[in-house]
């Protein structure tokens, strides 16, 4: 292996550098809730962790908690990793419109009923799924608490967020005791912030950024600029087009999440740690991804920073 397989978070846990999900698309062809568990998924994520997978990320709003639970009783069951060695993340669902209430309490009591569902002792990390309190008689300090709560009592290992601005984030971070140690955004070579400065502000308080999305250019966004750059890198390296755009995200300190079903391309997105992208590669790619803005999720939240993005990178009419 050419590359650490592992960030350090702040707590000195070892989370592994690249996370298969059972997110959006998942949700999407899932049936409806109250159906039988879906075995599609089930399947998948068994074989993503015989492919080698060791970090798995589900989420409150995916409703597949049951096929989550069914799939880890499996793999211990027959014996294809240990507990200990399985890195489970999962969110509490925050909400991400006005007009949502959540399910429970807030993301103390949500989490307890994710690990019941789940048949779980504890989550790896717990993270606020979005930025958003629409809870009446709650705020970000008492959802925070919750967290922290969760930590203290040894249910969720560690804890973050997913999909806060940078000045929600710092908000945060000013009340927190226990600090977040993981921010989870959509991050990909057409938008390398999803807000002004996240990212930035994000590493340098230790927590490791998570990119989900990470292969929108070459599937939301198909036709950018970054195609023939992308294929003529894929012909260098000897390399799929997947894994040099996933190879660009790890090499720029974020952690990818990614999924499929296909067991050779669980395989082949596994050899993200064989090589290395060049500097100069690593530049184009980069200043290439900057020439086109594209945001592939959640623009009802985040597309308000949309003009004062383009505008930083020289885009803007």
């Amino acid at each position: 292996m050419t590359s650490p397989e592992y960030f350090e978070l702040i707590s000195g846990d070892k989370i592994p550098a690249i996370g298969y999900g059972s997110g959006t698309a998942w949700a999407r062809s899932k049936p409806q809730v109250g159906t039988p568990i879906y075995d599609t998924l089930v399947t998948a994520m068994v074989d993503a962790v015989k492919a080698g997978f060791r970090h798995l990320d589900t989420a409150e709003m995916y409703d597949t908690h049951p096929e989550v639970g069914a799939a880890i009783a499996l793999i211990l069951k027959e014996g294809i990793v240990k507990r200990e060695d399985l890195w489970v993340t999962d969110k509490f669902h925050c909400g991400f419109e006005t007009g949502y209430i959540p399910r429970t309490s807030g993301p103390y009591e949500s989490l307890k009923l994710g690990l019941s569902t789940m048949k779980l002792d504890y989550v790896d990390l717990y993270l606020l799924h979005s930025e958003l309190v629409l809870l009446p008689g709650e705020n970000l300090a008492s959802y925070w608490a919750q967290m922290e709560k969760l930590k203290s009592e040894g249910l969720a290992k560690n804890i973050g967020i997913s999909n806060f601005s940078s000045e929600k984030l710092n908000e945060l971070y000013e009340l927190a005791t226990i600090k977040p140690s993981v921010l989870q955004i959509e991050y990909q070579a057409y938008l390398q912030n999803q807000s002004p400065g996240v990212v930035q502000f994000a590493k340098e308080k230790k927590m490791v950024v998570e990119a989900y999305g990470p292969l929108n250019p070459l599937t939301k966004a198909k036709g950018g600029p970054l195609d023939d750059l992308v294929e003529k890198l894929s012909v260098k390296y000897g390399r799929s087009n997947t894994l040099i755009l996933l190879r660009w995200v790890y090499q720029t300190g974020v952690l990818p999440l990614t999924t499929t079903t296909k067991v050779e391309r669980m395989e082949d997105v596994l050899q993200i740690f064989d090589f290395s992208l060049d500097e100069e590669d690593m530049r184009l790619i980069t200043e290439t991804g900057k020439g086109h803005f594209f945001r592939g999720s959640i623009p009802h939240i985040f597309g308000k920073y949309d003009e004062e993005l383009k505008k930083s990178l020289g885009l803007s009419e």
